[in-house]
């Protein structure tokens, strides 16, 4: 295993924080389907990206992604 592969390999098996900026709409599609499914709006966001990045997303997570429609008001409809 080279340098680069072993760097990689430890990378993964510490967590790491990041910050991002986000439409205030999708915050609000966010909120309302971690509630849904019972997590924390930090666990959804980072399961979503797991399966967004990995290359066999989970039915349920593409699911979640359907359709939805944040009105001007921040109602929520499908």
């Amino acid at each position: 295993m080279d340098n680069h592969d072993e760097h990689l390999s430890k990378a993964f098996r510490k967590p790491r924080r990041v910050t991002i900026t986000i439409p205030y709409a999708t915050y609000l599609v966010l909120e309302r389907r971690s509630y849904e499914q019972g997590r924390s709006l930090s666990n959804l966001s980072a399961h979503l990206l797991e399966c967004a990045v990995s290359e066999t997303p989970s039915p349920q997570s593409l699911q979640s992604l359907g359709p939805t429609r944040v009105s001007m008001d921040g109602h929520h409809s499908r």
